[in-house]
């Protein structure tokens, strides 16, 4: 059975925050460890509310207090640990794109050793062409949450961003993995490319889907009726 991405307010997306944006990249970056989301979200709760503490209610105050005194582990500290699982992260959500990108023109194995290629290279090269599609828990840890970084490539593609982002680090000039206010964009595109993928295979030998049907994590009822309407996915190519 799937899990379900709980968002720390009552009316998620109404409208969308900077924590919410953080209860997303926590669960793109650890899907199978709510220890570690637990504690990147309460980090960043603590960096977004501590300039705001003059001014906040005081419900919200003791929220902050809680997780001051609590912890002392802030994002710098967890920054070292979350950019491994970017990495890992982006080659997962690579794989789809380029699965949804291509759609029904599966490609044959040199066609798909070219697409490695371009992973390995988006990465540094430290994870090599013939590393990859393999059903290793290394990357298939990020099969549930892999719409999710497919549409994070898509928009930094569109965007002429991949080398910049690619391969390094989480991005500090743009809030990952979107701004506050294009997150219901981001999640609506995020479950054309988990539709189409669970279609969808990678390739003319595939035995399966580039996603699983049904192993997908699952937005709750509230926010998918929220979410933008659109016709089609948008692919950048």
């Amino acid at each position: 059975m799937s899990e379900v991405l709980i968002f720390p307010t009552n009316e998620p997306l109404q409208p969308p925050d900077a924590l919410e944006c953080a209860t997303v990249a926590a669960m793109m970056l650890w899907p199978e460890d709510a220890a570690m989301r637990a504690r990147w979200i309460r980090a960043s709760r603590i960096q977004l509310w501590a300039p705001q503490v003059d001014a906040m209610p005081a419900h919200i105050l003791r929220e902050f207090v809680k997780d001051v005194l609590g912890s002392t582990e802030r994002l710098e500290d967890l920054k070292e640990a979350a950019d491994r699982r970017f990495k890992d992260g982006l080659i997962k959500g690579i794989e789809v794109f380029e699965a949804v990108r291509l759609g029904h023109f599966l490609p044959d194995d040199a066609q798909l050793h070219s697409i490695r290629e371009r992973i390995s290279d988006a990465v540094g090269g430290e994870i090599k062409p013939e590393s990859l599609g393999k059903n290793t828990s290394r990357f298939a840890k990020f099969r549930p949450v892999a719409h999710l970084w497919a549409e994070y490539c898509n928009a930094a593609r569109a965007a002429a961003a991949v080398a910049d982002t690619a391969g390094t680090s989480i991005p500090t000039k743009e809030p990952f993995p979107c701004r506050p206010i294009d997150l219901p964009m981001f999640l609506r595109q995020a479950e054309g490319f988990r539709w189409k993928a669970e279609k969808t295979k990678p390739s003319k030998h595939s035995k399966e889907t580039a996603m699983r049907p049904g192993e997908a994590v699952e937005l709750p009822r509230e926010v998918k009726a929220i979410l933008p309407k659109i016709e089609n996915l948008r692919v950048a190519w």
